[in-house]
This record gives C-alpha cells, structure tokens and sequence, in this order.
C-alpha cells in the first residue's frame, strides 16, 4: 500500500509550490516465499522463509516486490 501528502502554497496567481511526502509499502508487511515443494521432506507444505530484500527502490521485478518501507520528500514549483 502506497501513500502520498502534498500540501499546495500559492504565492500569486501564477506561481504556486507544493511540498509533501511519499510513502512506499507502508504497511511493511513480510512478503513470504513459496511453500516446501519437496514431498517427502519434514517441512512439506510449510513456509520457512521470506523474500529477499531487492537492490532495487522499486521492487524486484522477478516476483513479489518486497521493498521495505521507503520514505520520499518532494518539492514541486508550478510557473
């Protein structure tokens, strides 16, 4: 889940500036891996571990995203 805050500040009629924040995976909830495949293993069926955390802001791209929490400022001037 992805949230953003911006707060506009208009200086005449044609000069306006935002300010706000961006929130990536705020939740930062754990992203599992698959289940044991393997049948005849004791950890048959069950979960054992999580997904990596990627090298990459944006995600992983080969699977789940599972990019922890990233905050972000932002600043924008609108003329």
């Amino acid at each position: 889940m992805d949230m953003q805050l911006m707060k506009n500040f208009k200086f005449t009629e044609k000069l306006t500036f935002s300010v706000g924040a961006n929130a990536y995976n705020i939740l930062n909830h754990p992203n599992f891996h698959n289940p044991d495949a393997v049948g005849g293993d004791s950890t048959f069926g069950d979960i054992t571990s999580t997904v990596g955390i990627p090298a990459s802001p944006y995600g992983s791209f080969v699977g789940a995203a599972a990019a922890p929490r990233i905050l972000q400022l932002t600043g924008r001037i609108v003329f």
